[in-house]
């Protein structure tokens, strides 16, 4: 689980670096792929829309070029910090199927 607390936190420990890297989570639903214009009111129980819940993790003032130091940085921070469950092989079978 990714939470803007853990971003924010994770945002205050890089800023002591030259030039460092942060990060936003962005409200961004989707539906058949492709994202849902956000002037539309979107209910999370609207049969139209696939994932009204999802977010991007958006990164900003990242590096030129191949070498992405800062942006390895952050990635560590944020791994630290994120909650996260291993699925049974029998649950990663059903995943995203819902019991009605």
């Amino acid at each position: 689980m990714l939470t803007p607390n853990i971003v924010a936190e994770c945002n205050a420990v890089i800023k002591n670096v030259a030039n460092p890297v942060f990060a936003e989570i962005v409200y961004a639903p989707m539906t058949k792929g492709n994202y849902v214009d956000l002037t539309l009111d979107v209910d999370t129980d609207d049969p139209d829309i696939d994932l009204p819940m999802h977010a991007d993790l958006t990164y900003y003032n990242l590096e030129e070029g191949d070498v992405k130091t800062n942006l390895r940085m952050y990635a560590h921070e944020l791994i630290k910090k994120v909650e996260y469950a291993f699925c049974e092989e029998d649950a990663l079978k059903n995943w995203g199927k819902f019991e009605q």
